[in-house]
């Protein structure tokens, strides 16, 4: 479905190896179904234990369980195959091949790879959906006095907590098929203007008089004179830039792919003590206050209290999602933190290490963050559209729009969403505007664009308050 070009070669790549394998999507969605099983087996072990001592007939104990035990058979791991492959060549593109510099027909097959969109928001759906089943499940123990209800619902959250995860990869996945099949789509579409818009031309030559013979003979025959090997060498060049252009526009498509699998693994881990359990009783081993939680307990120790949610942030993806809905953040800007969170493989302690200073705070890059050089003037444009993720104490804004990535933000920053104008006032004296492209930091990309007023005489920013108050930005939602 994905093609046999240079493009359709990426993208199967990438996705076959995101769903396909033993640690693969589709391997998650197994260790999400196998993980709900063992939970039904624990539950219903621990479940004949209590009979048995309410019974006086004797302890069940993981050596010497009794009754007759819940066992569920394993979910396998799935393929779906390689993506890579389609039709093929159109039936005149052997006519324009000479022409096109090498390039080969994006052969994708655009409705397939919509099926299989909508196949994997199919498959976030229904984890969703498993969620609340998890905590209906768990709920009747709630109030049991019982040394294994607490790891018991350490469990259950942390399956609750990863098919939340892993149905956004799925969400994640699905929008890479259809992102892709907008590109092979819109890239045919392009190629066959052009093929249209040559076809055209050598009629109208034919029909006044260049070679009016060849008009009922077919593109063949068309671009057999050499007014239609100059128009035909013109136009292939245009084509082989429209396969180039779907090549350089997959790129972004397929990056946050790297990510994909963040939560497999999250999961892979945070489960290991459930799944690798004899079906008889709950451990305090299997207690999700164990590794994490106290990896986490020991970096927080490094830092003052201000950063400890921020970091809690960084490691946890839900809880910065929940974080930037509730700043109000765009949903488009949050997806492509959570998708493209670069410190999902990285310990809090790695973290801070890597991004932390001792006794003064997050590791800001040099040059106010901007990649290079920056341009100054006396005022933000009129109407120029900017927003901010955090306080209005700060001084730094984004172009309205940019990516969570592009901004380059600290690990774990959050903060209330405001979008400005700019007003073209001029500043005072003392101020210049500088914006500018913005550079990698904090594991992001950048690429972004930010702009910032600074006060020359101390070299700081000013704040986006006095900046409001100044008449150089207004809200748009204000009239």
């Amino acid at each position: 479905m994905a093609g046999q070009d240079g493009a359709g070669r990426s993208f199967a790549a990438y996705y076959d190896k995101t769903v396909n394998g033993e640690q693969s999507l589709l391997a998650g969605i197994a260790l999400m179904g196998n993980a709900c099983a063992k939970m039904a087996e624990l539950l219903d072990a621990s479940a004949l234990n209590h009979a048995n001592v309410n019974s006086a007939i004797g302890l069940c104990t993981p050596a010497s369980p009794t009754g007759s035990l819940k066992k569920l058979d394993k979910i396998p791991t799935l393929s779906v195959g390689s993506s890579f492959g389609g039709p093929g060549e159109p039936s005149n593109w052997e006519k324009l091949k000479e022409f096109i510099e090498g390039e080969i027909f994006p052969d994708g097959d655009p409705g397939k790879l919509e099926k299989a969109g909508e196949a994997w928001t199919r498959a976030a759906t229904s984890l969703r959906k498993q969620q609340n089943a998890v905590q209906s499940a768990i709920k009747p123990i709630a109030g049991e006095r019982s040394a294994e209800v607490v790891p018991a619902q350490d469990q259950a959250s942390l399956i609750d907590q990863h098919l939340g995860g892993i149905a956004e990869s799925c969400d994640a996945t699905a929008k890479l098929c259809n992102q892709f099949a907008q590109e092979v789509r819109e890239t045919r579409d392009k190629i066959a203007d052009l093929v249209r818009e040559l076809t055209c031309e050598l009629l109208v030559a034919a029909a006044v008089g260049v070679a009016l013979m060849l008009v009922t003979s077919g593109l063949s025959s068309l671009l057999a004179t050499a007014a239609g090997v100059a128009k035909a060498t013109q136009t292939g060049a245009r084509i082989a830039g429209v396969i180039r252009a779907m090549m350089t526009a997959v790129g972004p498509v397929l990056r946050p792919v790297a990510y994909v699998l963040d939560p497999v693994g999250a999961a892979a881990g945070d489960l290991g003590a459930l799944m690798g359990s004899r079906a008889a009783m709950f451990g305090m081993n299997m207690s999700k206050g164990s590794v994490r939680a106290a990896e986490l307990a020991a970096a927080l120790e490094r830092i003052p209290d201000w950063a400890h949610d921020e970091l809690k942030r960084a490691v946890d993806p839900d809880f910065l999602r929940k974080s930037l809905e509730a700043g109000g953040v765009p949903k488009n800007v949050i997806d492509d933190a959570i998708a493209n969170n670069p410190y999902r493989n990285l310990t809090p302690e790695q973290i801070l290490d890597r991004y932390w200073v001792d006794g003064k705070g997050w590791a800001y890059p040099p040059n106010n963050g901007f990649k290079g050089d920056f341009h100054v003037s006396d005022n933000i444009p009129e109407g120029t559209r900017l927003d901010r993720i955090g306080s209005s104490d700060g001084g730094f804004m984004g172009r309205d729009g940019d990516s969570y990535g592009a901004r380059a933000l600290s690990p774990g920053k959050t903060g209330a969403y405001h979008e400005w104008v700019g007003t073209g006032k001029p500043l005072p004296d003392a101020w210049e505007v500088r914006h500018g492209e913005v550079g990698q930091a904090f594991g992001h990309p950048g690429g972004g664009e930010q702009w910032v007023v600074i006060d020359k005489r101390t070299n700081k920013e000013v704040s986006i308050t006095d900046l409001e108050e100044a008449g150089v930005i207004r809200d748009p939602k204000k009239k």
